[in-house]
Order: structure tokens, then C-alpha cells, then sequence
């Protein structure tokens, strides 16, 4: 398991992640919010439900990472929450979305205020692990003994693919002997139980949206 306090990890990933303002952060909370409807969202979309000009929505997105888009430069993913499929499915509201990561799944219900229903699959058994859980933690964990893997991300990595050099390496697993022989060929890497990791979303969403009451 992992050697390193909460408070620790937190105080490492921090300056990994963007620094907001208020402004920032309303708009980041809001695409999200959009995005949870389960469609792409337009940048004109996303100025129009914040009442601010396109030019203010261009500059903001231009300056991030960890926005993806479609053909039609509408925005398809942002921070770990996506309309096109990965193996981690969210469900929020009746509408089923997709996370990046397993870590996602577990700090994306605090920011979007929601009890959400997740299935994913164990990386080293393939057999399915679900979580319940809402904005004040974890409701429900099957199996009970599920693990998740973790990394400290390095920032230069992450912001060329946060994908490729973050959430590849942050999956669930079913059981610690599971997540144990995963990480044992996977340098860096470590694991962490599942109230752990919500918490350590728990405290980053704190970290990074302190003008915000989700979080």
C-alpha cells in the first residue's frame, strides 16, 4: 500500500494540477456540469451559461489542459469526465458518461454535486467491480475488498497526455492480492483503499476549488 500520508500526496499533487481563480473555476465546474448532460458542449454553449463573452471562453480553454474535443471542436472531455467510451462507466441522472480513470470516478461526484453508480473492471482480473457513492463519500463497494492504483504524476508529462501518462497507470482492482500483482510490474505505482482515494479526491477538489461548495 501506499507509504505516503493523504496530506502528503495532496501536497504533491497540487502543483501538478492547474491553479484557478474564481472566474476559472466556475467556468471549469460548469463545463463539467454541461458535459454531465451527456452531449458535447460548444464553447457558445458554455459562454452563453455563464452570461460571458466567446473571447473570455476561448482565452480560458486556449491556457488548459486536459480538454478534449470532437471534429467540431466541441468540447467531448474534460478532466476525467467524457461522452465517448473508456472502460469506466458513471452513471449520473439516468444517463451513463465515462471517466478517464478510476480516480475520476471517485473526486467527479463531489464537483458535480451527484450520487453517481460506477462499473469498471479489475485490470489485473477483468471481473467487475461496481461503487455507488455521492458527494459525502462512499455508499456502496462490490467487492467489498476493491483496491485502486495510484501514481504522483510528473507535471511535464501530464500536460502533454494526461491520459497517456496519468490515467493508464490509475485503475481499480478487485482484491489487494490483485492490485499487488499488477503493481509489482508497474514502476512507481502504488495502491490505495478505496476510502482513501475518495478522500484524497475529496481533498483535492478542496484544494482546487476553494471559492466553490462543491467540493
Amino acid at each position: 500500500m501506499n507509504t505516503l500520508s493523504l496530506d502528503d500526496l495532496v501536497a504533491r499533487l497540487l502543483p501538478v494540477l492547474p491553479s484557478l481563480d474564481a472566474r476559472e473555476q466556475t467556468l471549469s465546474l460548469k463545463l463539467l456540469q454541461l458535459l454531465a448532460n451527456g452531449n458535447p458542449v460548444s464553447r457558445q454553449q458554455l459562454a452563453e451559461s455563464l452570461s460571458v463573452s466567446i473571447d473570455v471562453v476561448n482565452e480560458t480553454l486556449g491556457r488548459w489542459w486536459g480538454v478534449y474535443y470532437d471534429e467540431q471542436h466541441q468540447i467531448t472531455g474534460y478532466w476525467g469526465l467524457s461522452v465517448k467510451p473508456t472502460q469506466h462507466h458513471v452513471r449520473i441522472n439516468g444517463r451513463t458518461l465515462y471517466a478517464w480513470c478510476a480516480w475520476d470516478t471517485l473526486f467527479l461526484p463531489g464537483l458535480l454535486n451527484a450520487t453517481v453508480t460506477i462499473e469498471s473492471r479489475c485490470a489485473q482480473t477483468d471481473n467487475r467491480i461496481q461503487l455507488t457513492l455521492g458527494p459525502e463519500g462512499l455508499q456502496e463497494v462490490q467487492p467489498a475488498g476493491a483496491v485502486m492504483s495510484f501514481l504522483v504524476p510528473d507535471l511535464y508529462a501530464v500536460k502533454d497526455n494526461i491520459v497517456a501518462h496519468f490515467c493508464h497507470f490509475v485503475y481499480f482492482f478487485e482484491s489487494m492480492d490483485a492490485g499487488l500483482a499488477w503493481t509489482a510490474h508497474t514502476p512507481d505505482t502504488f495502491l490505495l483503499s478505496m476510502e482513501d482515494a475518495w478522500m484524497l479526491g475529496k481533498k483535492v477538489n478542496a484544494g482546487l476549488y476553494p471559492e466553490s461548495n462543491n467540493r
